[in-house]
């Protein structure tokens, strides 16, 4: 797995606001795999947001928004497995996670 990450900030905003315009806003080609909203109404410290090209792909973008005293810092993993890798053979019943699940 190949892994890039990015960092910025956006003053004034919160992470309710911010996970959900990500969520509405999928990096281009990919898309957000569980879409269901952030809730507005709950002081949140952090959110993270997936992205990827089908359900159920290990490659793709990670969102992860925290809270500042400024408003929010995001920080960006994007993840993609080149096509000469070689991928282990997992034991019956284990899988490995999508983007932000480790």
């Amino acid at each position: 797995m190949a892994v890039k990450t990015a960092y910025w900030t956006i003053a004034g905003a919160s992470v309710a606001e911010t996970a959900n315009w990500l969520i509405a806003h999928p990096s281009a080609g990919l898309k957000v795999p569980v879409n269901a909203p952030v809730p507005t109404d709950v002081d949140l410290d952090l959110a993270s947001v997936g992205n990827v090209p089908v359900q159920d792909a290990l490659e793709g973008a990670d969102y992860t928004v925290a809270r500042t005293n400024e408003g929010v810092a995001i920080r960006a993993e994007f993840g993609a497995i080149p096509e000469t890798a070689v991928r282990r053979t997992l034991k019956e019943g284990a899988a490995l996670g999508g983007p932000g699940q480790g």
